[in-house]
């Protein structure tokens, strides 16, 4: 992320209409309330419902696939290897892994 997607914060409260709001016609965050006053996971979805549309695979490019195993090879770990390429580790993880059961790092 690189800080042009803001979301509007969330006040979770035990009121569904606290008394403080009360003049109040626009408020600059969402509020919303359960019995407990915690995030539930349909208050986590109704709130922020891009979390699940954009899970996707990272898709690498021949050149870094070849990258990643020069560098496993050369001894460097996952966490370093993804930091120096900008991926996740776990991307660099199962490149490797693909590499080492299969012997080829193709898209499946």
């Amino acid at each position: 992320m690189d800080g042009s997607e803001k979301i509007t914060p969330l006040v979770i409260g035990k009121s569904a209409k606290p008394r403080c709001f009360k003049g109040i016609n626009s408020f600059p965050t969402k509020c919303r309330s359960n019995k407990k006053a915690w995030m539930t996971t349909k208050l986590f979805n109704e709130w922020m419902p891009l979390r699940r549309n954009r899970r996707q695979y990272e898709q690498l490019t021949d050149f870094d696939r070849g990258r990643i195993i020069g560098l496993r090879e050369a001894g460097w770990s996952n966490r370093r290897i993804g930091r120096h390429l900008g991926r996740s580790d776990m991307v660099v993880a199962r490149c490797w892994q693909q590499w080492i059961t299969e012997g080829r790092v193709y898209r499946r």
